[in-house]
């Protein structure tokens, strides 16, 4: 990941209020199970299938496992992935090439997308619906 120095540091190194290239703190550091995960390597950097990634060839964020230089790591698992929790949700990573990835949270919360998950959370909607009601209402053309 990289600092605000310039220096890439491992993900394992990252501590609270630690400063980002973007100028983004680490709010939140996760360990998690990777047991189950499907693994990806883009540019020598391993992460989940699910994982969101900038993908530059198409100029469009992908999951790891729709990306277009992503390679599927057939049979590989780890028993502990990373993820972070950023103010602004973004990384510079670095393996083989400096890569643009999420964190966790991968956008700020909206009050239509908080609205449309209690709903879900209340039975109102199943979970699909009231994000594809969520994200139906967001502006994104800017």
């Amino acid at each position: 990941v990289q600092m605000l120095s310039g220096d890439f540091v491992s993900i394992e190194a990252l501590k609270l209020g630690d400063v980002l290239a973007d100028g983004g703190p680490v709010d939140g550091l996760l360990e998690v199970n990777g047991s189950a995960e499907d693994l990806y390597e883009i540019g020598g950097v391993v992460m989940s299938g699910t994982h969101a990634v900038f993908d530059a060839p198409q100029g469009l964020w992908k999951r790891a496992r729709h990306a277009s230089a992503g390679v599927f790591l057939r049979g590989r698992k780890e028993p502990v992935l990373w993820n972070t929790i950023t103010r602004t949700h973004r990384m510079r990573v670095k393996g083989d090439e400096a890569l643009l990835v999420t964190d966790y949270v991968e956008l700020d919360e909206t009050p239509e997308m908080l609205k449309a998950l209690t709903a879900a959370l209340n039975g109102q909607k199943s979970s699909n619906a009231a994000l594809l009601d969520a994200a139906s209402r967001l502006n994104l053309d800017g």
